[in-house]
């Protein structure tokens, strides 16, 4: 989104609102979808590597 709808200056909220839902449409119409690197267990045994026991 920060790329490809948020790369500029927006000068105010409705025009940020307006953009937003204009990004959000195309997406949404070409049936974008996101390719995660990882799943919760593997986010979960990296975050306990990195910070220790998270229970």
């Amino acid at each position: 989104m920060n790329k490809q709808c948020l790369d500029r200056r927006i000068a105010s909220m409705e025009e940020l609102k307006t953009e937003l839902t204009a990004w959000e449409w195309r997406r949404n119409k070409e049936g974008a979808s996101i390719n995660w690197m990882f799943n919760v267990d593997s986010a979960r045994e990296k975050l306990e590597r990195a910070y220790g026991a998270l229970n």
